[in-house]
């Protein structure tokens, strides 16, 4: 009995050491991701992060990826930021995802047309992370606010937003990575989370920061939705109900953090979706007190053959899909200035 305990023990120890070998070749010969845990948000963008990447286009053409954040997490470009007018972009993963360097993203096409425009120079500064709910965005925006003072603010929304922001809708969507850490709202402000076993080992910073666990996380979720489909009786009509107040509560809020900005909202998604389950984003945007930006990826969308436009992914943008995203929301601004 005492042998094989000693055999068990040594099995054990002998999986360790290799975890934890692996664990650590990984993180050796893998970039680091620009992402981590956070105890409130779930995760957020690393601070002082440089890290160039190689990415490949939608046509398999490879393209670098150079992702620098300043000392509090967010993505800048610009020259003489103490001397600049600036620019606030809070957003998800089209804003903040490592799809284009910070030179090539969309928000520093903006600054520099900007700039050439009125002669005047433009700092921006981006935040957020991928993923991200508007309730996540409200409470990053709500720290920021005690730092940058912007001229202009921009939103950038995405319609699975209103299924982010709601927890019963998004644990029916969205895979255990997200649901499970995000933060989401409740009446006078309160955070709530998920609130089982699995929520507690996700929300655990060292289960978090493990690059194998999550992969295994990941592959095993996949496994498990591929045969056991998930089939929660959900009151659709409720959900959907309390989602469309929920994201039109944030959005505001979040606009009454920059209360003194110019401050635009922009759709990241160009087609519109017009049924009964969501405000329409117009509608969103004029009720929360934006200046609504017509979504620029219009002109992407009629170009949608050129796979040069778009990352592997084939959602996200490449650095010449957001060069005409970046030029054509600058118009727009230019033309809502006159």
């Amino acid at each position: 009995m005492q042998k094989r305990l000693k055999n068990i023990l040594f099995v054990i120890l002998i999986f360790f050491i290799f975890f934890i070998l692996a664990e650590i070749s990984i993180r050796i010969f893998k970039k680091p991701s620009p992402f981590m845990f956070d105890k409130v948000l779930g995760w957020k963008t690393k601070e002082n992060f440089n890290q160039t990447f190689k990415e490949k286009d939608a046509e398999g053409n490879e393209y670098e990826v150079n992702y620098m954040t300043n000392k509090i997490g967010l993505r800048i470009y610009g020259k003489n930021e103490n001397n600049s007018k600036k620019i606030l972009v809070i957003g998800d993963s089209h804003t903040m995802g490592k799809y284009a360097g910070n030179k090539d993203m969309w928000f520093s096409i903006l600054a520099k047309k900007l700039t050439e425009y009125s002669g005047e120079n433009y700092f921006v500064y981006a935040g957020g992370a991928n993923g991200y709910s508007s309730f996540q965005e409200y409470l990053l925006a709500k720290d920021i606010s005690n730092y940058i003072k912007p001229d202009i603010f921009i939103l950038q929304f995405c319609e699975n937003d209103y299924i982010d922001n709601h927890l019963v809708w998004d644990r029916e969507i969205s895979g255990r990575n997200t649901y499970l850490r995000r933060p989401y709202y409740s009446e006078k402000e309160k955070i709530k989370y998920n609130k089982n076993i699995l929520s507690i080992l996700y929300r655990n910073s060292i289960i978090t920061n493990s690059k194998i666990l999550n992969k295994l996380g990941i592959l095993f979720e996949i496994q498990e939705r591929k045969f056991f489909p998930v089939n929660r009786n959900v009151n659709v009509k409720k959900v959907v109900s309390e989602s469309k107040y929920v994201t039109l509560s944030l959005v505001s809020k979040i606009r009454e953090l920059f209360s003194e900005s110019k401050s635009y909202i922009v759709n990241c998604n160009a087609n519109i979706r017009k049924d009964e389950i969501i405000i329409p984003f117009p509608e969103l945007a004029t009720i929360a007190g934006y200046i609504l930006i017509e979504s620029p990826p219009n002109k992407i969308e009629l170009m949608r053959e050129n796979r040069k436009l778009f990352n592997q992914d084939g959602a996200h943008l490449s650095p010449l899909g957001n060069k005409i995203y970046g030029e054509e929301l600058a118009n727009k601004l230019i033309l809502l200035d006159q």
